[in-house]
């Protein structure tokens, strides 16, 4: 239970109509979310079969290439982000009613990337510079539908995922992109056993020159990492959470 206490927040129990309403913050654990990449089968680099390196920044980036050693030029690459808060299964009761579900992201800053974003992925010797926010960069939001290890899947092992999607609107803005997205008809389908796989983003139109960065779940800022804020209906027929409200720091209760 100790491990719940550091992962979830209650953020307040009120009541309609005798049920309990719940507001709950989940935070995203380290290892919980990754880039996967891949790139045209003509370059000569190829990350499609490495797994997400567990890195500061989770990469959404479409743009041109260099490959060491040689420093050839691959016209094209492409990144999507795995996202997940496994520890909403242990919260949430299947039986309950979403009332609200908002994803909130932040924006990497000049001190992490300095302007621009790097990823190198082992055994690639791929590089891919690209600004934090750039281009047309809308970015589709949408349901992973079936089960996989953060720390094995590949561009090409990676999971299916279903809509329709939730979006991050297109912005062009340096640094501190810091974003809050409605995901509520996705967390909706979140709850039944085995369902509760995570998110998919990818942009909206897969071509370059695009990019959106943001921290991701291993940032050593707390603060900084994902987080997914569900407010809640239990039925008072219920007790499925009666052990976590009782183990969880409230701040605030609703009269």
């Amino acid at each position: 239970m100790l491990l719940l206490v550091v992962i979830v927040s209650i953020l307040s129990i009120g009541s309609l109509n005798g049920d309990a309403v719940i507001q709950a913050a989940f935070r995203a654990c380290p290892g919980s979310s990754g880039s996967i990449w891949t790139r045209p089968s003509y370059c000569p680099a190829d990350p499609s079969n490495n797994p997400p390196q567990q890195t500061e920044i989770m990469d959404l980036i479409a743009w041109t290439w260099n490959t060491a050693p040689k420093e050839q030029a691959c016209p094209f690459g492409l990144s999507r982000v795995l996202l997940r808060f496994d520890q909403m299964t242990d919260v949430i009761p299947q039986d309950a009613i979403i009332r609200s579900a908002t994803l909130k992201l932040f924006g990497v800053g000049s001190q992490q990337v300095n302007g621009y974003a790097f990823s190198y992925f082992a055994n690639s010797y791929l590089n891919a510079y690209a600004p934090a926010h750039y281009g047309p960069n809308r970015v589709n939001i949408t349901r992973v539908t079936q089960a996989y290890d953060m720390a094995t899947v590949t561009w090409n092992t990676q999971p299916s995922s279903q809509g329709p999607p939730a979006v991050i609107p297109e912005s062009n803005m340096q640094f501190y992109y810091n974003i809050a997205v409605d995901v509520k008809s996705l967390v909706d389908n979140m709850l039944a056993p085995g369902t509760n796989n995570g998110f998919l983003l990818q942009f909206e139109v897969e071509d370059y020159y695009r990019s959106m960065n943001f921290f991701s779940s291993n940032t050593k800022d707390d603060s900084k990492r994902p987080l997914l804020e569900v407010e809640y209906i239990v039925s008072c027929k219920g007790s499925a959470t009666k052990d976590v409200l009782l183990e969880a720091p409230i701040v605030n209760v609703k009269n």
